[in-house]
């Protein structure tokens, strides 16, 4: 078979909010969350906004340890949801698919002073 292509992604940053978990109704646990990243682009900085979500022990994992403001290394896949709402308009939501998630140490920096914006700022 040819080669089809590499999806990887890997993100370090600041968890923005808690993670949000739940249970499917088959019973497996799902996990949701964001980090920021700021890159520039001239003399702006642009911050980006990268939705994780975690499924099964991995998601148990996140839901016990992780917190805003926890510093994480998140390596995954880059995946795209895609659903329709009742108008019948299709909408997009980019999203990494977790397979790893490293709890780094976090430095000198305090949780309360992670460089994240508040909650109300998260685009999704």
């Amino acid at each position: 078979m040819a080669f089809q292509g590499l999806n990887e992604v890997r993100i370090i940053g600041y968890v923005s909010a808690d993670p949000e978990g739940r249970t499917t109704q088959n019973g497996k646990a799902v996990v949701s969350f964001s980090i920021p990243t700021v890159r520039k682009w001239g003399d702006k900085d642009i911050t980006d906004w990268h939705k994780i979500v975690a499924w099964g022990k991995l998601a148990e994992i996140v839901c016990t340890y992780v917190k805003k403001g926890s510093f994480l290394c998140v390596t995954g896949a880059n995946t795209t949801k895609v659903w329709e709402d009742k108008n019948k308009v299709k909408h997009y939501q980019a999203e990494i698919l977790a397979n790893a998630i490293l709890l780094l140490p976090s430095g000198k920096k305090k949780a309360e002073e992670a460089e994240v914006e508040p909650e109300q700022d998260v685009p999704f």
